[in-house]
């Protein structure tokens, strides 16, 4: 309280033999401190909302033979624990999906490498989903 008297250089309080009583001031900056903590409190709850919303949005990038052999499974499992989730898949050339995911188009992307490993961007982390073994080398 002190310090906030001094920076407003005025009282803001006065200490009576009951506690201590509001001055005008001190009234006037308290309805505004109810109001600040009012808008705070939605903004807070807005930007919680829009965060949810954001978490439950998800982006694919993916190849022909992904999305007919690996996909479905996954966003059927996707949409039974995530009934509100915005899921959109996209095709991708599996060249080009680390290209989506750092211009922000997509969130993840299924792709295909055949004989030598994926080398992703730093920013990107790469997970093995599936090892086939050409029948050649078996």
């Amino acid at each position: 309280m002190a310090r906030a008297e001094r920076g407003w250089q005025v009282p803001l309080a006065v200490l009576g033999p009951r506690g201590a009583t509001l001055t005008a001031a001190g009234a006037l900056l308290a309805s505004h401190g109810r109001t600040v903590e009012e808008a705070s409190d939605k903004a807070e709850a807005e930007l919680a909302a829009l965060l949810g919303h954001l978490a439950l949005r998800l982006r694919i990038g993916r190849f022909q033979a992904a999305a007919l052999h690996l996909l479905p499974p996954a966003l059927t499992a996707l949409r039974h624990r995530h009934p509100d989730a915005d899921v959109s898949v996209v095709d991708v050339a599996s060249g080009r999906g680390a290209d989506g995911i750092s211009a922000g188009r997509l969130d993840l992307t299924v792709v295909a490498s055949r004989g030598t490993p994926l080398a992703p961007p730093p920013h990107i982390r790469a997970h093995p989903l599936l090892l086939v073994r050409d029948r050649e080398t078996q």
